[in-house]
């Protein structure tokens, strides 16, 4: 294997576009070096790691849960990752405002046309995390979808899957140490965030939540009724703040709740009754087009 040159990986199971055939007519063109590795699961890429560590870029093509195993190899190296959409949400790769259709994300590479970034990442209990922290309905939504209908409608299931989430909401109650101070909150949902995006067309969580800030924020919803959804849904929509949605801009964070609880780190599920979540500053570096505005 030739070193310091681009590793592509593609998730097996997300590939119905045959991504190495474009990967070959559009880099044969440019006579430029890479390699393909095809992953049959998330467990082949401990196996590539040392290879990804050699290479100049990792370019990743999949869903968040592909791009976020895949991350945890390179944060804090100088390996820069790609992302070729290939999921359901793609929250990261619009996030970074990658191109979502294969051809152009792949082009990006091929052409040069883009520039590199550092992100910020998360550690969660001392575990690395791209995107976010989910307790309460958020991680409902997220661990509730069938994944037959996820398969055959797409972001579609998420929607169904949040509809029952609602209707069976129930507040809970976190003590939390929020940089050093010190609250209790009751809320249907709590989330602690690296991205804004909420992977459903331009839909943010909040106002001003960014991957490069050196900050986390939290994000708290405090019921479910129907006006307090109207206004968040419109703060979503809006791009504007408003007082059904609470937020925190922080750097470490600590959530005790009476019992244990699931959660979501990313596309995980986990159980915990504490968790201490802090920000990684600037420890990914990421490719996005030369047009990004961050």
């Amino acid at each position: 294997m030739e070193q310091k040159h681009i590793h592509f990986i593609i998730n097996e199971s997300s590939d119905s576009e045959n991504v190495e055939s474009i990967i070959d007519e559009l880099f044969e063109q440019h006579s430029l070096s890479y390699h393909v590795s095809r992953l049959k699961n998330h467990a082949d890429i401990a196996a590539l790691a040392q290879q990804m560590k050699a290479s100049r870029m990792v370019a990743v093509y999949g869903g968040d849960g592909t791009v976020t195993e895949v991350a945890k190899v390179l944060i804090g190296t100088e390996v820069p990752l790609a992302i070729i959409p290939g999921g359901t949400a793609n929250v990261l790769s619009k996030e970074l405002q990658i191109p979502q259709d294969t051809i152009s994300a792949i082009k990006m590479l091929a052409e040069d046309s883009f520039q590199i970034k550092n992100m910020d990442t998360g550690l969660v209990n001392g575990t690395s995390f791209l995107l976010r922290v989910n307790l309460g309905i958020m991680a409902d939504m997220i661990t509730d979808v069938n994944p037959t209908v996820k398969e055959h409608a797409g972001q579609l299931a998420y929607g169904l899957s949040a509809i029952k989430a609602v209707s069976n909401a129930e507040p809970h109650t976190y003590q939390l140490i929020i940089d050093g101070e010190a609250m209790e909150v009751s809320a249907v949902s709590l989330t602690v965030t690296n991205s804004g995006h909420m992977g459903i067309g331009n839909l943010q969580m909040h106002p001003g939540i960014s991957v490069t800030d050196g900050l986390l924020d939290l994000v708290l919803l405090k019921n479910a009724d129907v006006l307090t959804l109207v206004k968040a849904a419109g703060s979503s929509l809006m791009d504007k703040e408003t007082e059904a949605v609470n937020h925190y801009p922080l750097k470490k964070i600590n959530i005790k709740m009476s019992q244990p609880e699931s959660y979501i780190c990313d596309d995980c599920e986990a159980n915990a009754d504490e968790l201490t979540i802090e920000v990684v500053p600037s420890s990914l570096r990421v490719v996005v087009p030369l047009t990004h505005n961050e």
